[in-house]
């Protein structure tokens, strides 16, 4: 997880949570890691923890793919 998106830093403790990594590695050329959290909250919380996040992106300058898969695409 990318600690600057981390629920805590955008709008406090969640009331619980929960994580799983799942990874595939079926030979040394083929290795795919990914991540999901699930957290509540009280009230509006989660309804506040995604504008946030909104907000966040929002401010990230968009770059072009400049090698790799994508070469020439515009990301946000």
């Amino acid at each position: 997880m990318i600690p600057l998106l981390s629920a805590a830093r955008l709008t406090g403790t969640p009331t619980a949570m929960a994580a799983a990594t799942l990874s595939y590695d079926a030979d040394p050329d083929w290795l795919w890691v990914g991540s999901e959290v699930l957290r509540t909250y009280t009230n509006d919380g989660a309804q506040q923890a995604l504008t946030d996040l909104r907000t966040f992106i929002g401010r990230c300058p968009t770059v072009v793919v400049s090698s790799g898969l994508g070469v020439g695409d515009r990301v946000p």
